[in-house]
């Protein structure tokens, strides 16, 4: 029986894609749902986790195509046994690439070290500082602040709560 709401679809497209990714030594990264009515996208991020002896700031190897493309075929068949979607969708199965979102509390601790473009809320220093980019130094784990070196021997600290988006910059 087809699930009726957007939240129900996500949740259960959420849940498989995780058993299929965790079986194939991968994390599920972010699951997105476009479209309405009878047709559909389905967008299923991926991403390696961090080992265990990895260092602070120690980027994992990338996501492979043949990592994706393992994940959409196991997937899809599980998709089309649970049926979780009404109608037609088309099923993208990718890693979130370079300058991925920084959108879960264990993305600023993993990227401690890496470049990041931020964009707050609200404005914080006295109403001047909303967006800035600069290096993650450390992202305190008792208060869920984040520090981020702005450079000239300046850095900022906010709270988690605070970001309204944030992704990696690489610098090419």
């Amino acid at each position: 029986m087809p699930l009726k709401t957007k939240e129900e679809m996500i949740a259960c497209v959420e849940r498989l894609a995780t058993q299929v990714a965790e079986a194939a030594g991968l994390e599920l990264f972010e699951v997105e749902l476009k479209g309405s009515g009878r047709s559909h996208y389905l967008r299923v991020y991926l991403d390696k986790p961090v080992a265990a002896d990895a260092e602070p700031g120690e980027l994992p190897p990338g996501v492979t195509h043949e990592d994706c493309e393992k994940v959409s075929r196991d997937l899809s068949e599980l998709l089309d046994k649970e049926d979780p979607i009404p109608g037609t969708y088309s099923l993208e199965v990718s890693s979130p690439g370079v300058e991925r979102p920084l959108k879960r509390w264990k993305d600023w601790a993993r990227f401690c070290g890496q470049p990041a473009k931020v964009t707050l809320r609200e404005a914080i220093e006295d109403g001047k500082l909303k967006s800035f980019e600069g290096v993650i130094t450390e992202a305190a784990e008792a208060d869920k602040t984040i520090t981020v070196d702005l450079g000239r021997n300046r850095s900022v600290t906010f709270p988690f709560d605070l970001v309204s988006k944030a992704h990696l910059k690489f610098e090419w």
